[in-house]
């Protein structure tokens, strides 16, 4: 009886971490998703702004294929990087271009 009782709480507390674990993947995977749709946005604006900066795009690459394997901490943390160089070289553009002397 003792045996049965520890089998059905062992059996509950596994599908009660199963069940948060899925629920942090999912909040991570909507993070990922949400930063990637950003820097795809940025990439966009980049494109048509002239302004491309191939490191952006190269983490921005990284970070798609990191979300294809479910890699979500590390493809999180190449699209904000993505995201920060698109950023970058569209306020470079913005600056006037430097004139020797």
């Amino acid at each position: 009886m003792i045996y049965t009782f520890r089998r059905i709480i062992f059996i509950f507390l596994l599908s009660q971490l199963l069940a948060v674990n899925a629920f942090g993947e999912s909040i991570a995977q909507n993070k990922v998703e949400a930063a990637l749709a950003e820097a795809r946005r940025l990439n966009q604006q980049a494109i048509l702004e002239g302004t491309r900066w191939i490191i952006a795009k190269e983490h921005l690459s990284q970070a798609e294929e990191l979300a294809s394997n479910k890699r979500y901490p590390e493809a999180l943390k190449m699209a904000n990087q993505a995201i920060h160089f698109f950023i970058l070289g569209l306020e470079q553009k913005k600056q006037p271009l430097y004139e020797h002397r």
